[in-house]
């Protein structure tokens, strides 16, 4: 008598598994999550910022307040290392930074597109070219928002 009871029991439990599994799937079935076929032509943001495997910001392509663009480049200890800019009136400019983000070389096509070049030390003194020739304009300065 046990062994039929727990025979019409199994029948019974897997009956009603594999009815709630088609009443399911037939009344409350939503609309599957798939991926995008083919490439997007644009991706639109203010900011980009691309990470490491750890999560840390490495980079970030980004606007000024003056709508210029800039792609920064940080250290691991998420200190501004480079900057590749734009200023606010088209300019191309090249900043290179030291450990504790102090400006140490400049790179930049300014006015009449005459290109210059500009070193500095660890206290941004100018250093190199010395007082009277022409430079370019200093970089922008550049900080990730947060």
């Amino acid at each position: 008598m046990k062994i039929k009871r727990i025979s019409i029991f199994l029948v019974l439990f897997v009956v009603s598994g594999l009815l709630g599994g088609f009443v399911a799937n037939k009344f409350f079935r939503s609309q599957p999550a798939l991926a995008q076929e083919g490439t997007p032509e644009a991706l639109g943001a203010e900011t980009l910022k691309i990470v490491d495997a750890n999560g840390n910001i490495r980079m970030l392509l980004t606007t000024t307040d003056e709508k210029a663009g800039n792609i920064i480049f940080l250290d691991e200890n998420k200190n501004v290392r480079a900057v590749y800019a734009l200023s606010k009136t088209g300019e191309p400019v090249i900043s290179i930074t030291d450990t504790n983000e102090k400006q140490r070389f400049v790179i930049a096509i300014p006015d009449g597109d005459k290109p210059g070049i500009e070193m500095y030390d660890e206290n941004e003194v100018k250093i190199w070219p010395k007082a009277g020739s022409t430079a370019p304009k200093s970089a922008p300065k550049a900080k990730p928002k947060k």
